[in-house]
């Protein structure tokens, strides 16, 4: 449950497998039929006796694989932002944990809650928040209060292991410019 997503990582692999599979698949497939593609490894041996290995080519084309393989190994190594947001401990051992998604839509819908926003949208990190809202009015000092307000005060209904620091940006709609 509170396992990070590697997206990058499992998609670089798994392409990399797939070409891998692919042209096994394909050398398979010729020796079956009793097309032997010697012709294709002769040709491939030759181009790469070829080769000076001390050109631009092989630099370049060595130098994306180990980009690629750090890419890889950082994807892997380095921890995804966390799906589920801790609560408070309660004292008795039992760890609580709040739905990162569920929590930014509650933090969203107090934002709408307010009135005067026509739109709102939340960015909730893990000692941040930031509501973006969008407004009708031409003034819109207190309702940047109101929003601070409600967003805050349903943050404190949550009781967060972490309390984040609200901010609010007030946009007017660009129909009311």
């Amino acid at each position: 449950m509170t396992r990070s997503r590697r997206r990058l990582a499992a998609a670089l692999t798994a392409l990399v497998v797939l070409v891998v599979c692919v042209l096994t698949a394909v050398v398979a497939l010729r020796a079956a039929l009793g097309d032997v593609p010697a012709d294709a490894y002769r040709d491939i041996a030759s181009t790469l006796r070829a080769t000076a290995w001390d050109s631009a080519v092989p630099t370049l084309v060595g130098a994306v694989a180990a980009v690629l393989g750090v890419v890889l190994l950082a994807a892997a190594a380095l921890p995804g932002s966390s799906p589920v947001v801790p609560l408070r401990d309660s004292g008795d051992g039992v760890r609580c944990w709040i739905r990162r998604r569920g929590y930014r839509a509650d933090l969203r819908d107090a934002a709408r809650g307010v009135d005067g926003v026509s739109k709102a949208r939340v960015r909730a990190g893990t000692g941040d928040v930031l509501a973006s809202v969008r407004t009708r009015r031409s003034g819109s000092g207190e309702l940047g209060t109101a929003v601070h307000a409600a967003v805050e005060g349903r943050l404190g209904r949550w009781g967060l292991a972490i309390e984040p620091a609200v901010r609010v940006r007030v946009r007017r709609d660009r129909a009311a410019r």
